[in-house]
């Protein structure tokens, strides 16, 4: 509570907030539980959370867009790398770091135009 003060920041709306995004991830759940018949301890790992999150950078925050293009460039590109070698981390990260250091909006950055704020 001093901490929603501190920033300037409703409490009610930091805790609705909170709400609806455990909703969501809930729901997200329910649905893969649903689709794939089957609930893994494998899906809770660390490396998964990892797995969204380089999606999300590689896309790019701020838009719609950019974390499903993500998403679907970084399930392509695993899946092609993962037939060439058994390693495709090694290849994949220096991959992800390039993007992080030159293409500062991922893949939604590219596609917007410069000079327009966000």
């Amino acid at each position: 509570r001093p901490l929603c003060r501190y920033l300037g920041i409703e409490e009610v709306i930091a805790t609705r907030s909170a709400v609806d995004e455990e909703g969501r991830y809930t729901v997200a759940g329910i649905l893969s539980a649903n689709v794939e018949k089957f609930i893994s301890p494998d899906t809770m790992h660390w490396t998964r959370s990892g797995e969204l999150i380089f999606m999300v950078v590689l896309g790019g925050m701020g838009s719609l867009f950019g974390p499903l293009a993500g998403a679907l460039v970084f399930w392509l590109l695993s899946e092609f790398l993962a037939r060439l070698t058994e390693h495709w981390h090694l290849i994949f990260g220096p991959f992800l770091l390039l993007v992080i250091l030159f293409a500062r909006g991922g893949i939604d950055g590219l596609f917007t135009r410069r000079g327009t704020p966000p």
